[in-house]
């Protein structure tokens, strides 16, 4: 059965929500606040977009794609995240098992990864390093 989506538009906001089987695309000018996302839950932010307070959990994943912001991210086990050139994760925790990427031209500040989380840098296209 195809995954289903759900749009975000400018002006709109999407709080308090918990996503399964679901992808969630905040676009433009849209907002996301509160939000957890568990197995084939998936949220992509786009430019102008921004995205507050994202709980990723076991198969649940966050998109930031160019010009968008996400503030206050945790990443548990089986969790990722993809910060994307142009983007901007501003607080974030990955925890044992979590993965966060970050790709070449993509910005993250305080960031914690505990024991056995993961942290992939893409310091040139397609070179990645684990941090």
């Amino acid at each position: 059965m195809p995954q289903g989506y759900y749009e975000v538009g400018s002006g709109e906001s999407y709080d308090n929500q918990t996503v399964n089987n679901l992808t969630v695309l905040i676009l433009e000018g849209g907002k996301a606040s509160n939000t957890t996302l568990n197995a084939g839950g998936e949220m992509d932010v786009y430019s102008t977009a921004v995205a507050n307070i994202v709980t990723v959990n076991s198969g649940g994943s966050l998109l930031l794609h160019w010009g968008s912001i996400a503030n206050d991210a945790t990443v548990n086990s089986g969790g990722r995240v993809f910060v994307s050139a142009g983007c901007s994760m501003n607080k974030a925790t990955v925890n044992s098992g979590g993965v966060f990427d970050v790709f070449s031209g993509g910005t993250a500040t305080g960031l914690t990864v505990q024991s056995g989380g993961s942290l992939w840098v893409e310091i040139l296209p397609g070179t990645y390093e684990k941090g």
